[in-house]
């Protein structure tokens, strides 16, 4: 039976990793990554999708949790780290109304 499970989420530029860490040992149980395309729709500008961070978000979290065997519940806490500088509108309902700009 593994420790106190903590899983770990790093939204980057490019890319989202995660991993479950097992904080009695300090030893990674599991882990995923998923690519999130950044876009250039104009010379000098870079944006990106939110629903491609967050489909990138799920999937590796999904990865983890099918490598660890279970249903997620054993994971005790999450820790989310993202990416700076990227302005993201909403609207009233908090539905992205254009790609993010980086």
């Amino acid at each position: 039976m593994p420790g106190q499970l903590t899983l770990g989420v790093d939204i980057g530029t490019t890319n989202v990793k995660a991993c479950v860490l097992d904080t009695t040992t300090a030893t990674v149980v599991a882990s995923a990554a998923a690519e999130h395309p950044l876009h250039h729709p104009h010379p000098g500008w870079a944006e990106q999708l939110a629903d491609e961070y967050w489909d990138a978000v799920s999937a590796c979290i999904r990865g983890c949790v099918a490598e660890l065997g279970g249903s997620g519940r054993e994971i005790a806490a999450v820790s989310v780290s993202g990416l700076v500088g990227v302005t993201l509108g909403v609207d009233v309902d908090g539905r992205p109304v254009r790609p993010g700009m980086i």
